[in-house]
């Protein structure tokens, strides 16, 4: 989850009916109590025409096991069942491929697609109510067609996601209703979300659908989800299936990494020892990599010779709980000089992003961690940061080719889909051995050798 600034232009949202000039299905209305009389009778409507509908929220080019996901007020839509995303096979041997040249390098140069915020997703319920908070939009004075509101930041289960080849893994934890739990809470404060937030919550009132934000759960507060906080799931779920995904068979020569972008409350609260003992409970401790196994100041190990010793997963945190974590969880900021640049990237062979004096340079000279992340979540007109504006220089089709080119270690982008994925890969063109006309890829520069100095990508699989 981004780390957001607070919004300096505020922009007045009236939190009473007599601000709300329009209704969703008549003309525009200046009496507050003809609105309201207004807002009774498109009640029955809105039920039928909002409320009640199931929208299809599986992209037309994605081919799954559909199912009617719905929460505990009876608010559904239609998404891909856990697991069920088909995956073309050219893709699935061109992403393996790439993992295997991944793996010969040491940890700080590897590339490997993640995913940004990767549990906040439509599989599990996240943003199964978007359609419901949209049709509220229609109230506002200031509506226009096209405007969104959009809370998941991905649309598959975490199990599609690895089964499309991500392998790191970001989990938002946080503290509430007694549990840690994934969710989308606090990290920034916007006064045009807030105030938005009521407004829905008045137009809800008014129309009797007993769907509302939730802004009041104490440790989720405000939740940037529009499901119930008491609905988003617990993390022990979330660990359970990527273990399940992890000491499958099929997957015993794959690494994965996993980052919790949590929260300093967890150490105030006495919450990191649950943490690590959930931890523990789904994933043996000797296949953990842990911070005393590293000797301090030297060149990471290759993923490959982590697993040789037997270790198959990383924790890291965004948070130093100083003793209190150091058993399981490395320091986000302490790994591989790690960064988290904005996108533009200028393309290759300048490879600098959003302008700045250095470049990324070849993987294996700096050992520095790149991983952009982008959010294409919306609250109507306002964008992923709370502010006025749609979300710009994202990781998507377009840009991630460009990302690839230029060897950036850990890309993280919202939405990710078999498509999106396909857009990462370098190695080969599709249907064919590898591409010699991509070796400018300053990746290809290197990536053919390990850092032992031998080649090791002339085959495929």
């Amino acid at each position: 989850m981004h780390t957001r600034p607070p919004c300096i232009l505020l922009v007045a949202i009236a939190l009473t009916i007599t601000a709300l000039s329009a209704s969703a299905v008549g003309a525009p209305v200046q009496d507050p109590l003809h609105l309201q009389n207004q807002l009774a009778l498109d009640s029955a409507q809105f039920k039928t025409q909002v409320l009640n509908s199931v929208p299809d929220l599986v992209p037309a080019d994605v081919k799954c096991n559909k199912i009617k996901r719905c929460d505990q007020k009876g608010v559904c839509a239609i998404v891909c069942q856990h697991g069920s995303v088909q995956v073309d096979r050219w893709l699935q041997r061109a992403l393996k491929l790439q993992r295997k040249l991944a793996y010969r390098r040491n940890f700080c140069s590897a590339t490997l697609p993640g995913t940004h915020n990767s549990a906040i997703n439509l599989a599990d319920g996240y943003g199964v109510e978007d359609h419901v908070f949209e049709g509220y939009l229609h109230y506002f004075s200031w509506f226009k067609t096209g405007m969104k509101v959009h809370t998941n930041d991905q649309l598959f289960s975490l199990t599609d996601q690895l089964h499309m080849g991500v392998r790191f893994i970001e989990l938002d934890v946080h503290w509430f209703d007694g549990d840690l739990h994934i969710a989308h809470c606090g990290g920034f404060k916007s006064k045009l979300l807030d105030g938005m937030i009521d407004v829905f919550n008045e137009i809800a009132k008014m129309l009797g659908t007993g769907i509302e934000w939730d802004s009041e759960t104490i440790g989720c507060k405000p939740s940037l989800s529009s499901i119930p906080s008491k609905e988003q799931r617990p993390l022990k779920e979330a660990l359970s299936e990527l273990s399940t995904w992890l000491h499958a068979p099929e997957h015993a020569d794959e690494f994965l990494m996993v980052f919790f972008d949590d929260e300093t409350d967890l150490m105030k609260w006495k919450k990191v020892g649950k943490l690590l003992d959930y931890i523990k409970e789904y994933f043996p401790e000797k296949e953990i990599l842990r911070p005393f196994e590293l000797v301090f100041d030297t060149k990471w190990p290759a993923f490959e010779e982590l697993m040789r010793v037997g270790k198959r997963v990383v924790f890291m945190s965004g948070v130093d709980y100083l003793t209190q974590g150091e058993e399981i969880l490395f320091v986000k900021d302490n790994v591989c000089n790690w960064q988290e640049p904005p996108l533009p990237l200028a393309p290759f062979p300048e490879c600098r992003f959003n302008h700045s004096k250095a470049n990324i340079g070849v993987p294996d000279e700096n050992f520095t961690i790149f991983r952009p992340e982008t959010s294409e979540i919306e609250y109507g007109f306002l964008n992923a940061d709370g502010q006025i504006g749609t979300n710009e220089n994202l990781l998507d089709e377009e840009s991630l080719p460009g990302v690839a080119d230029c060897g950036v270690n850990v890309p993280s982008p919202d939405n990710i889909t078999p498509k999106r994925m396909e857009a990462t890969i370098w190695a080969v063109s599709k249907g064919h051995e590898l591409d010699g006309n991509n070796r400018r890829s300053s990746r290809l520069r290197s990536a053919f050798f390990g850092d032992d100095g031998v080649f090791g990508a002339g085959f495929w699989i």
